[in-house]
């Protein structure tokens, strides 16, 4: 019922035509309203509370019609009263004389209504036009800040970038590229999170991780022996855990990329996202040389991980072999 607050039939229904011409259709479509409803209640009780049955049209004409609807449908639907309902019919002489007092005290109820109609829509007119400005102001406001977030992560990465080209040990350069696929996973969250400057309660876990999936290739893969292979259902989960799952995609993909294929050894990288006997799971798997989970207990990779998969309200349960290692979050 939301949708009738601030409902204008002239605005929402013939907004061709001006206004004052979609007020007297309204009205009238009104006192058509009250003349059917008038009718049926002749048939089956003639002439009971003759101008009960006025206020509600009048207050709907004026409600989603505006002052003009109402008094227009308020004078049809009392010049019908006077017509067809009150003795004697089919004139419009008031031959009783305490209708002429009824009818009067009614009129200007009727009035009454008509006024504090019209200031209520008014009322509700005006904060409509406010929250819509409000609204505005705040995707404004979103829109910059997004697009500031979206300058500092292209400036983060390029400065990580710029120090990893100048880096001369090769485990400086190999740190830094771990700390730019971070970089890469966050920027990349943002992007699936703050399209277009607007925030959303879900993300698309698809083309969430394919779009992960081909950033870390792109940054951790230095030849095309190793390549990595993303399937996924498109599962819809909230923003936070989504951001959690990217991170962890990340840390384990650039563990294996890593450790799993020494000496330019060829191999692949599975990343599968899927529902499992009504539990989502995350597998991420290489068929290398099973040295993919050969890091410190203490290392900042694992506590990132061990710190994302309970963000993410997951278990998570490690298998290596010479075959390769396999790595499985299980999301309750």
């Amino acid at each position: 019922m939301k949708w009738l607050a601030g409902w204008d039939f002239s605005a929402r229904v013939v907004p061709a035509l001006p206004v004052w011409m979609g007020q007297i259709i309204f009205a009238l479509l009104c006192a058509l309203g009250f003349i059917g409803v008038r009718v049926v209640v002749d048939i089956v009780s003639p002439s009971a509370g003759p101008f009960a049955l006025v206020y509600p049209f009048v207050l709907a004409a004026t409600l989603f019609g505006g002052w003009l609807a109402g008094v227009i449908a308020n004078a049809l639907a009392f010049a019908y009263i006077i017509y067809f309902v009150l003795p004697v019919t089919g004139n419009f002489i008031l031959e009783v004389m305490a209708d002429r007092p009824r009818l009067l005290v009614n009129i200007v109820a009727g009035t009454i209504i008509i006024l504090f109609a019209e200031i209520f829509r008014r009322a509700v007119v005006d904060a409509a036009a406010e929250r819509e400005a409000r609204i505005a102001e705040r995707d404004l406001l979103l829109h910059e800040i997004d697009h500031r977030v979206k300058n500092n992560f292209a400036a983060v990465t390029g400065l990580i970038q710029l120090q990893r080209q100048r880096a001369t040990d090769d485990i400086v350069r190999d740190e830094l590229g771990v700390a730019l696929n971070r970089v890469e996973s966050f920027a990349t969250a943002h992007r699936f999170l703050y399209r277009d400057g607007a925030q959303v309660d879900s993300v698309n876990m698809q083309a969430y991780l394919e779009e992960l999936s081909a950033a870390l290739s792109s940054g951790l893969l230095r030849s095309d022996q190793v390549r990595i292979v993303c399937i996924s259902e498109p599962i819809e989960i909230s923003r936070d855990r989504a951001v959690s799952i990217g991170l962890i995609v990340n840390e384990l993909v650039t563990n294996a990329a890593k450790h799993a294929f020494p000496d330019d050894r060829g191999g692949r990288i599975l990343i599968l996202f899927q529902r499992v006997d009504g539990a989502i799971e995350l597998i991420v798997e290489d068929d290398g040389c099973g040295g993919a989970d050969k890091r410190r207990d203490g290392s900042l990779g694992r506590r990132l991980i061990a710190g994302f998969v309970q963000q993410a309200s997951g278990e998570l349960s490690i298998q290596t072999s010479p075959e390769g290692t396999s790595c499985r979050v299980r999301l309750r």
